[in-house]
């Protein structure tokens, strides 16, 4: 009698119980997920992290769907054998790089530290535990995991659309920080600019033509323009990214080239952008410009029913007022915006993305678990 008193004490306990909690749940998640070194170019990593997402679904009825573009794979998951769930809730499991210490998981005062914390694996810990928990209720919802986000997702999220994916409405928790809906996120244009210039001997260079002054002189022009078009806080900006030239220090270079990353908001678009730089590189001789990529600004309308429902979840269950933002970087929910779906972009609390300090508040993490499961079954 006495170890079994006992053993009702230890199952009583507070401690233990919590164990069980979704917040203890989304942490155990969350800490194994981050400790997978997915970098965006390591595609075996990321094979075996989505197999790992994979494996702890499977005892449940879904259905599965793996799919390599580029060699980057993505996982859909769904709760009916279709393309077109309801709903999708959207994640991606690669990170940028970072440190080996980074993927060693720290809890310091409620806060996990660690990389891919906030960027994005706690969405990937929500949709696990959401699954589990929704087990048995018919819905009609889909996962879609990528793996090339960091690095444009040209081969993840637009890949598996255009293979005949789709849905009403999505949620992708990458922006919209701290329960602020993304309502406007800028596009992004990466172009190259080319000078040519003539060779000639470093001691000589009145005989030639050096292609690094040449682009110096169309980049600073680019500089200007973009300077003349700041009005507000929400304006196109362009940053010089990469610039190479020469192969000799006593050699006048012949080739020059730079890549610019262009942020606009949805006010213009890239053809807009492109034709300004041309008409720049016009002014000068032997510039070319070249389109590397580009995606198209994102902007959605806050009084759709889908965000409505959030925010009234948000404020009921837990006293949160949801916010709107205006965001300068771009994500996936571009490729949802383009075939008109609705995407709700917004996460809980956190902070330092890209750095060494990359955190989420794991509290808050579970609020925001529980606001978006009584939205996906009131949805779904």
């Amino acid at each position: 009698m006495k170890h079994l008193f006992i053993l009702f004490l230890l199952i009583s306990s507070p401690l233990l119980q919590a164990s069980n909690s979704p917040r203890e749940k989304l942490e155990s998640y969350l800490s194994h997920l981050v400790s997978l070194k997915t970098l965006s170019t390591d595609l075996d990593a990321n094979r075996k992290a989505l197999d790992w997402v994979r494996g702890q679904l499977k005892p449940l009825d879904l259905h599965f769907h793996s799919h390599e573009f580029e060699g980057h794979p993505s996982l859909v998951i769904t709760t009916r054998n279709t393309k077109k769930p309801k709903l999708f809730l959207v994640a991606h499991i690669d990170v940028v790089p970072g440190g080996d210490s980074l993927f060693h998981p720290v809890v310091i005062d409620n806060k996990m530290y660690g990389r891919g914390t906030y960027d994005m694996k706690m969405a990937i810990a929500c949709y696990l535990l959401l699954m589990q928990e929704l087990k048995g209720r018919d819905l009609d919802i889909g996962i879609l995991l990528t793996s090339d986000e960091e690095i444009g997702g040209m081969n993840g999220v637009r890949r598996i659309l255009e293979a005949g994916y789709s849905s009403e409405v999505a949620l992708l928790p990458d922006g919209g920080f701290d329960w602020k809906f993304e309502e406007r996120a800028k596009g992004v244009l990466h172009l190259k600019i080319a000078a040519h210039g003539t060779s000639a001997h470093g001691s000589r260079p009145w005989t030639g033509t050096n292609a690094i002054y040449a682009l110096i002189d169309v980049l600073r022009d680019i500089q200007e323009d973009f300077e003349k078009q700041k009005s507000g806080d929400y304006y196109p900006t362009a940053n010089l990214g990469i610039i190479q030239g020469g192969k000799s220090v006593n050699q006048v270079p012949d080739y020059a080239e730079a890549k610019l990353d262009i942020r606009f908001p949805p006010s213009l678009s890239s053809e807009d952008i492109c034709a300004r730089v041309h008409k720049i590189a016009r002014r000068h001789d032997r510039i070319n410009v070249e389109k590397i990529n580009g995606g198209s600004p994102h902007q959605v309308d806050l009084s759709n029913a889908a965000f409505q429902k959030f925010r009234d979840l948000a404020r009921e269950m837990h006293g949160i007022e949801v916010g709107s933002m205006h965001a300068h970087g771009a994500s996936d929910a571009r490729f949802f915006g383009e075939r008109h779906i609705p995407v709700l972009v917004i996460a809980p609390k956190g902070g330092e993305i890209h750095s060494d300090g990359e955190w989420v508040d794991l509290d808050d993490l579970a609020r925001f678990y529980e606001v978006m499961k009584a939205w996906v079954i009131s949805l779904g």
